[in-house]
């Protein structure tokens, strides 16, 4: 009896590691494939570093061009010298229309069809050199297809859509835009994987 115990218990074991194996080679990982198709233009600036990561993340998946939003003038890297640099441009913004300067210019979006921002939350606004990206792209953003990615500490980021659609009034925006808290930017990539699937940009094999 005792024999004929360890007989079963021995199959029993070997049919549980071959299922196993089975189950693993279902459950491999697998790798993202660009759309040949589809043409990706990923903008980006970047205070903390955090819209950076994302944007070079998104870059890396969906291939295209890869630009950086430079001010004219850097700011500092002090956060409290920074908590009145931020609301003083946004109020010059707002009250007077006047944006800070940068140093990007692009001629033309004809090749994308669909044009990544990537921007930070300042004061449950855009970050103003975003801001000025839009602005003085406007008219050339006309009938594009915009998809936001927004990272901030903690708010919600309606504020910021609002402004990429008072800037660029004549695009079409993606409806679900990409919020990524500062907490979660590490852990973010299979986020940014299903965001950009649900688009069409990309595809898993």
């Amino acid at each position: 009896m005792n024999n004929l115990f360890l007989i079963a218990l021995v199959s029993l074991f070997s049919f549980s590691t071959g299922c196993s194996g089975e189950e693993h080679n279902v459950e491999e990982i697998q790798e993202p494939v660009i759309s040949s198709e589809i043409k990706c233009l990923t903008v980006y600036y970047s205070w903390s570093g955090n819209s950076k990561t994302l944007a070079s993340d998104i870059y890396k998946l969906v291939g295209g061009d890869l630009v950086e939003v430079t001010p004219t003038t850097a700011y500092t890297a002090d956060y409290n010298q920074m908590l009145d640099v931020a609301p003083r441009e946004i109020r010059e913004i707002d009250n007077n229309g006047i944006y800070p300067s940068i140093n990007n210019s692009i001629d033309s979006f004809e090749k994308y069809d669909f044009i990544f921002i990537c921007t930070p939350l300042w004061w449950s606004r855009m970050s103003t050199p975003m801001q000025s990206f839009l602005h003085n792209h406007s008219s050339k953003l006309s009938g594009k297809s915009i998809a936001m990615v927004v990272t901030s500490q903690s708010s919600a980021i309606s504020g910021v859509i609002a402004d990429a659609k008072r800037l660029c009034p004549n695009s079409t925006f993606v409806e679900n835009s990409l919020w990524i808290t500062s907490s979660q930017v590490g852990n973010s990539h299979n986020r940014i994987v299903s965001w950009l699937e649900t688009m069409g940009v990309i595809s898993i094999n």
